[in-house]
């Protein structure tokens, strides 16, 4: 009894030495990554496949490793290329600076005049479908369409469902001020802080973008729905009986969602049909 007491601690203690260091480390370097000097820092990036290149935009404290399975299917037919953004994965970061989404953007933009994209789409899940819409308002000549799935534009309790506002704020309040964990702090703290984007800066981002969220994701349908409204170039996807983890739990359909959107050319369907035109009052 007392060997097998002693040979599940042992085995305790062997899980929690992997645990730890799986969490505590950034995700390797593949073959094809590389670095590249950005707005003062080395930000991770990799390419695959050839075509019209597309942009994947990891969420909040992932890296470009939570895109994996849009890797693999959108690689097939473009240049998809996947980075690590400020102080997540295996991206630097400068000194002791605390973080917003116009800086995230700004290095995704300057990620694009180094590799010397001249126009890419994007497909930008959480915090990625925040950059991916400033990319298209702020970078408009660099950007064609952009597939923003789980986004917001505003604050909680505007946009976010209280229980997960209630529970990051939780979450934060246990992680230390100093040490390890700092940017990840600094980082789940900036979604309490940002973003707060005009209404009226969306009016006029003029670029094909679609507004795609689950009917159980985190931010709230009917924020996704004002997003949808305030962009004059906008369709809107709510998909059933899905969550924000859709990319990993059913990145099939998503996938196939986005590439149809990338490759078909943007035009809204009419309100009715001509026949029917007489219902408007235009």
């Amino acid at each position: 009894m007392t060997h097998l007491i002693l040979r599940r601690q042992l085995l305790t203690i062997i899980c929690l030495f992997l645990l730890l260091n799986v969490v505590g480390q950034a995700p390797a370097v593949k073959p094809n990554g590389k670095f590249l000097m950005i707005n003062g820092f080395k930000m991770y990036y990799e390419e695959h496949g050839k075509g019209k290149p597309l942009l994947l935009i990891h969420g909040n404290n992932e890296s470009g490793e939570s895109m994996k399975y849009q890797v693999e299917y959108f690689k097939k037919t473009r240049r998809v290329i996947v980075a690590d953004s400020r102080a997540h994965g295996r991206s630097g970061f400068v000194g002791n600076e605390d973080f917003n989404y116009d800086m995230l953007t700004a290095d995704w933009a300057a990620l694009i005049d180094k590799l010397s994209l001249e126009q890419a789409d994007v497909f930008g899940w959480s915090d990625g479908g925040i950059i991916g819409i400033l990319l298209a308002k702020d970078h408009p000549k660099r950007i064609d369409k952009v597939y923003a799935f789980g986004a917001n534009t505003k604050l909680p309790p505007e946009a976010v469902l209280p229980e997960v506002d209630r529970g990051l704020n939780k979450f934060l309040a246990t992680l230390p001020d100093t040490g390890a964990g700092v940017n990840t702090k600094k980082l789940l703290a900036m979604m309490t802080k940002y973003p707060d984007i005009p209404w009226e800066e969306l009016r006029k981002v003029n670029k094909p973008i679609t507004v795609a969220t689950a009917d159980r994701d985190l931010i709230l349908v009917e924020h996704s729905v004002k997003i949808y409204r305030h962009l004059p170039m906008a369709h809107l996807e709510v998909f059933p009986n899905q969550s924000h983890f859709m990319v990993w739990d059913d990145h099939q359909k998503i996938n196939k969602a986005a590439e149809e959107f990338f490759n078909k050319p943007f035009k809204p369907v009419a309100l009715v049909p001509k026949e029917f035109e007489f219902l408007i009052d235009k």
